[in-house]
């Protein structure tokens, strides 16, 4: 499921680009390096338009028009830009070819600039897109291109975030689960720094080169900070539609300004009616989570028994307890825990040692309080 972003977002996110687009390409941003072509641009999605600018480089001015009409190009672009506007665009591909052909040639260093961040190695479009193709179908390998740190790029960016806008279009949603920060200052509500930061503490030491699912994600705070401690990969998974679309609607902001969020993703669906989402994961991520199974609480731990997780990251609630009896709490505090227990009675650490063992992990480290966090590692 992907979340259809709103235009002021858009307007405002396009905005900030082109800022940066300008000083990027007026030399000012990153440093230039020499970065071979095929690493900017994909072969697939430009051999059409390297075919269609040998078109226009052999095509006689004479015979132009006739042979524009006759090209896949022209019959693609017609229902969009009509006749004239089609001719047209062909005419700048060709007049394009002749001053790049000139201009370039033979000095590939003032080429168009691109900003390619350094430690994602994603690349950017900035500028001179036709450009770069025109000079590989020059036969140029290699181009100068201006090498930008991700936290330049994020910093310009944000700073050209208008604040009022993005908070009103934070209030649009209904109500948020988690307190996140989506540029300075800009919350989507206040934080809860005992329940969240307890669980964050301990992502570095747990989740750093590994693939992450993170099990009724909410808005996708723990998988994003997954992400910025080092995961490989990261799935976020809830069942609640509204869920999903705000964790997308953080992950088109931070995107930018955190770059390695990029590696999250966010998915629609209840665990239980597909266990296999666990397959592939090497770190389980359930804050406060597990006693939402109700009946399907052993089977989901056969489930993650039986795939890959190795670690089990898990956040309960004293809390929970206020909704049960008394006698019932009591009960497992004495009989501890079976396949019969409730899974509404599993929210601290001795309940949650006694149940991942059953399933061959073992306790790393805990961390008791009102939201006590555990991690658990596979024998």
């Amino acid at each position: 499921m992907t979340v259809k972003v709103d235009t002021p977002i858009k307007v405002m996110i396009r905005q900030a680009r082109g800022c940066f687009v300008r000083e990027a390409n007026a030399g000012r941003i990153g440093e230039l390096k020499s970065i071979p072509m095929n690493e900017l641009l994909d072969d697939v999605p430009y051999k059409t338009r390297n075919k269609f600018l040998c078109f226009c480089d052999e095509c006689q001015d004479e015979n132009f028009d006739s042979d524009v009409i006759k090209t896949p190009y022209y019959q693609n672009r017609l229902s969009k830009l009509g006749v004239v506007g089609v001719l047209d665009k062909c005419r700048k591909y060709k007049q394009l070819l002749k001053s790049i052909r000139k201009k370039y040639l033979d000095d590939v260093a003032h080429a168009p600039v691109f900003a390619v961040n350094e430690k994602t190695k994603y690349k950017r479009r900035l500028d001179g897109t036709h450009r770069v193709s025109v000079l590989r179908y020059l036969g140029h390998k290699e181009i100068k291109c201006a090498c930008v740190p991700d936290y330049v790029y994020a910093n310009y960016v944000e700073k050209h975030l208008d604040k009022n806008v993005l908070a009103a279009e934070i209030k649009k949603f209904s109500k948020w689960y988690q307190s996140i920060e989506i540029i300075s200052g800009v919350w989507t509500h206040s934080r809860n720094k005992k329940k969240e930061d307890e669980l964050i503490n301990v992502l570095a030491d747990s989740v750093k080169g590994k693939s992450v699912i993170d099990l009724g994600c909410n808005d996708g705070l723990y998988s994003f900070e997954s992400a910025i401690a080092g995961a490989s990969k990261v799935i976020g998974v809830d069942k609640r539609a509204m869920s999903i679309k705000q964790a997308e609607f953080v992950r088109v902001l931070w995107e930018i300004t955190k770059p390695l969020c990029r590696l999250t993703q966010f998915i629609y669906s209840n665990i239980s009616d597909d266990y296999s989402l666990l397959n592939g994961n090497d770190v389980l991520i359930a804050a406060c989570v597990l006693y939402h199974l109700t009946t399907e609480l052993h089977e989901f731990m056969q489930a993650v028994s039986e795939s890959s997780i190795r670690t089990i990251i898990v956040q309960g609630n004293l809390g929970r307890a206020k909704k049960s009896k008394a006698k019932d709490i009591e009960a497992v505090k004495i009989n501890g825990v079976d396949k019969n227990t409730p899974a509404r009675l599993i929210y601290d650490i001795p309940q949650f040692i006694q149940l991942f063992e059953m399933y061959g992990f073992r306790l790393y480290k805990s961390n008791p309080g009102r939201y006590p966090v555990a991690v658990f590692v596979k024998e």
